[in-house]
């Protein structure tokens, strides 16, 4: 189930670094939602596509690094309406 995530706009380069090296020692590789974006708003949004993402093991990562976040979600279930 992917999981995605939003940086916070103060969250330093580093501390960004420090994150994504976190959830690769998981096994948890993070990408940009939107790669070469350049509004910021954008830039700051990351997705994980892994069979072993979930939302409560990727919040223990970002808790223990301390990580600017401002939110994490798994996969949304959406139901269709009727015509």
């Amino acid at each position: 189930m992917p999981v995605k995530f939003k940086l916070a706009p103060r969250a330093s380069r580093k501390s960004v670094e420090r994150l994504l090296d976190a959830l690769a020692d998981e096994g948890l590789k993070a990408d940009q939602m939107f790669p070469g974006q350049t509004r910021p708003a954008l830039k700051r949004m990351y997705v994980i596509r892994s069979p072993k993402a979930d939302v409560k093991k990727v919040k223990k990562v970002i808790a223990s690094v301390e990580a600017l976040v401002e939110y994490v979600e798994g996969e949304v279930s959406r139901k269709t309406m009727a015509s």
